[in-house]
């Protein structure tokens, strides 16, 4: 009983209303109903709120190989199990056109966006932790967290001018998207870069910081 209180005291409660509205956000980007605007606006706001709320509880101090096999746990031993579930269910049950199932398993493990790659969040948010955890442990104390935050945000700001500016047919899968979503890594490291730096800064209460953090996020989200 007594764990159970120190766990609902450890709790941050707001996060957890944060990822109640990036859940609906990532559903409401699959209504049909929405236009492609909105679609595109509630998908990127709930993929990166998600990010942000894993930036936010990341505890520092932790080595890397320890950490890397605890996520490895919690993400890819889901990703591979579920995945591969879906894939033999649709195989047996479906009435749709499929390719044979060892490719449509290949193409899943390639983990390229748009072509037969089933909860791809999951693998993306794994491979995201990697650089993370370096601008944490390594980076940040040794040029300090603002100078660190600058480069995530200029590699954010790269990573969103290959998404836009790259031709989509540039690959032979007939689109800009890089497995296992190294094309998407420098985003996803900033917005778990910001969660982990508001987290910071709000137990320092550096409110002019807190602020800039917001207004970058914010801008990047939108753009």
């Amino acid at each position: 009983m007594r764990g159970k209180c120190l766990k609902n005291q450890d709790r941050i409660y707001y996060i957890d209303i944060i990822k109640f509205f990036a859940m609906n956000f990532v559903i409401w980007s699959h209504l049909e109903s929405f236009s492609p605007i909105l679609k595109s606006f509630a998908f990127t706001a709930g993929l990166s709120l998600f990010f942000f709320c894993s930036g936010f509880v990341y505890k520092s101090g932790q080595d890397f190989g320890h950490f890397i096999i605890k996520k490895a746990r919690a993400l890819l031993i889901p990703w591979c199990s579920f995945s591969l579930l879906i894939l033999v269910l649709a195989h047996i049950f479906s009435k749709n056109i499929h390719l044979p199932l060892y490719k449509e398993i290949f193409l899943n493990c390639l983990q390229i966006k748009n072509i037969h790659c089933l909860h791809w969040f999951l693998p993306a948010l794994f491979v995201s932790f990697i650089p993370f955890w370096f601008f944490v442990e390594k980076i940040i104390p040794k040029i300090g967290i603002k100078r660190a935050f600058l480069i995530s945000m200029l590699l954010c700001c790269i990573g969103l001018c290959y998404r836009t500016y790259v031709p989509q047919n540039i690959f032979l899968w007939n689109n800009n998207h890089l497995p296992w979503h190294l094309d998407y890594l420098p985003i996803s490291v900033f917005w778990l870069f910001v969660g982990y730096v508001f987290r910071q800064k709000e137990r320092n209460q550096d409110e002019r910081l807190l602020y800039k953090i917001l207004v970058t996020g914010g801008g990047t989200l939108f753009y």
